[in-house]
């Protein structure tokens, strides 16, 4: 009987462990969504302040290109970091 309960109860623990990982990971990720929105409003209102009106795209392009480009890096950065905590 009790071997049956450690065969119930391991997954059940392994689940609850994976459960409250995945929990985290979204709620960090729905906090850095909101502050990108937040970035996001800031970045499109100082373009149009500094840029006649007509010649906004370019900028809003630009910008873009610069902040995927920097996000990729810093995304590769962190897995590159992860994968080496992981492996000790």
């Amino acid at each position: 009987m009790k071997k049956k309960l450690k065969k119930i109860k391991e997954p059940i623990n392994e689940f609850r462990s994976e459960f409250r990982k995945q929990l985290v990971t979204l709620i960090v990720s729905s906090f850095g969504f909101v502050a990108a929105l937040f970035w996001r409003d800031a970045i499109k209102s100082m373009i149009e302040t500094y840029i006649p009106h007509g010649e906004t795209w370019p900028a809003m392009m630009i910008s873009a290109i610069i902040v995927t480009v920097i996000v990729v890096f810093v995304t590769y950065l962190i897995t590159k970091t992860l994968k080496k905590e992981g492996e000790q």
